[in-house]
């Protein structure tokens, strides 16, 4: 300019922003000063691109090692009867790793290896009571600590009558309330007829069950029909678990 300032355009800028994102990345400047915009454009996205990758693989990877590693010493206080360090065990990768990661990398894995090494006479059926006892508790409390309250819309969480097994329920109560749902846990083996009046009394939006046990319930397909002819229309019902497809006829 007349008062001797060099002044730059925003091509200008840009241009510079590029060459310093490239050199950050490892390009020598001598190779690269003479490429076009478009040219620089292309190899920092390429550069950024291969080093997000990077990035997301180790990433993956040491999630992966931390998750194993919390997965191998609740299944030794499984197998010690020590139901304390569970307690603890669970409660450290949760603050680690987030709810819903511990959900679904240390939880569902813990109770699926109980359930196989009790069946190949690893562990003794009280390992097994014992670790769903303190499972059952701890989830409990972050279902406490998770839920909205009123904020949210209602879903009550249960099992149908004649089925007992309630810590698939309970996991999905808990993922319900961190997702914003007022998620209730009406506790197991409750009957069609209790489960109306709830959702009569509070309103809510949705019904999770949880079928554990294959096909050998004679009263259970009566229990879903009577649900959902009583249940509202607005009412969704929702039906998992590992017994849940071998009732595919009538939940069709």
């Amino acid at each position: 300019s007349q008062t001797q300032r060099r002044l730059y355009s925003d091509a200008d800028i840009e241009r510079l922003r590029l060459l310093k994102r490239a050199t950050e990345m490892g390009q020598r400047i001598s190779n690269i000063a003479g490429l076009n915009h478009e040219a620089l454009e292309h190899l920092v996205a390429e550069d950024m691109g291969y080093a997000t990758s990077l990035y997301t693989q180790s990433t993956i990877l040491l999630e992966e090692s931390r998750t194993q590693e919390y997965l191998a010493i609740c299944l030794q206080a499984v197998k010690d009867l020590n139901p304390t360090a569970l307690q603890a065990t669970l409660e450290r990768a949760a603050t680690d790793l987030g709810i819903l990661m511990l959900l679904e990398k240390i939880v569902i894995p813990l109770l699926h290896t109980i359930g196989a090494e009790w069946h190949d006479s690893d562990l003794r059926v009280i390992h097994e009571r014992v670790a769903s006892a303190q499972v059952r508790s701890f989830l409990g409390g972050l279902l406490n600590t998770s839920n909205r309250g009123h904020f949210g819309p209602m879903l009550l969480a249960t099992t149908p009558l004649g089925q007992q097994h309630e810590l698939g329920e309970l996991i999905l109560a808990v993922t319900a309330a961190i997702s914003g749902w007022n998620a209730i846990y009406l506790g197991a083996n409750v009957p069609a007829g209790e489960i109306v009046a709830v959702v009569v009394q509070t309103g809510a939006l949705a019904v999770s069950l949880s079928i554990t046990f294959p096909t050998n319930d004679p009263c259970l397909p009566e229990e879903l029909r009577r649900l959902r002819h009583y249940l509202p229309d607005s009412v969704r019902l929702l039906v998992g678990g590992n017994g849940a497809w071998g009732y595919r006829e009538v939940l069709d």
